[in-house]
C-alpha cells in the first residue's frame, strides 16, 4: 500500500495502525485527535562510531577533534525532521528515562557552535 492509501485508510478507521508512515505524514497525523503517534525514534538510537581501524580515523586525536564538531540536534533532525516532539538530543549513550541514563561525559557532543568576532 503506498503512503497516501496508507494514510487515508488510518483517517477513515479501515485500519487500526500503521507502523512506518513518512515522518512528514506522522506529523500530519499528529494534528489529527482521533489519531495517536508514538515516534519509533524515543525507543530506537543511533549510535555514530569513526572505523578506527584506518586513517584518519586510527588517530585517537582526529577522533576526538572530530566529535567535537558532531551536532546531535543536526543529526536528530536530518534523520526525523524538525518536529522536536519526534526525538530527542543531549543524551549519552543510555537513553533518558531507563535506569542508566546520566550525562556523564556528555559535555563533549553538547554543541556549540563557534564564536564569530570580527577583525579590527
Amino acid at each position: 500500500m503506498d503512503q497516501f492509501s496508507a494514510s487515508a485508510a488510518l483517517r477513515s478507521g479501515e485500519v487500526d495502525w500503521w507502523e512506518v508512515p513518512l515522518n512528514d505524514q506522522a506529523q500530519a497525523l499528529a494534528r489529527d485527535r482521533d489519531i495517536t503517534v508514538v515516534s519509533h525514534f524515543a525507543t530506537a538510537m543511533g549510535i555514530l562510531r569513526f572505523n578506527h581501524l584506518h586513517p584518519p580515523f586510527n588517530n585517537v586525536a582526529v577522533r576526538r577533534a572530530l566529535l567535537g564538531a558532531v551536532d546531535q540536534a543536526e543529526a536528530m533532525t536530518a534523520v526525523a525532521g524538525t518536529d522536536r516532539a519526534f526525538w530527542h538530543d543531549g543524551i549519552g549513550l543510555f537513553p533518558a528515562g531507563t535506569p542508566l541514563a546520566n550525562d556523564a561525559g556528555i559535555e563533549v557532543v553538547r554543541w556549540r557552535a563557534p564564536a564569530i568576532t570580527a577583525k579590527r
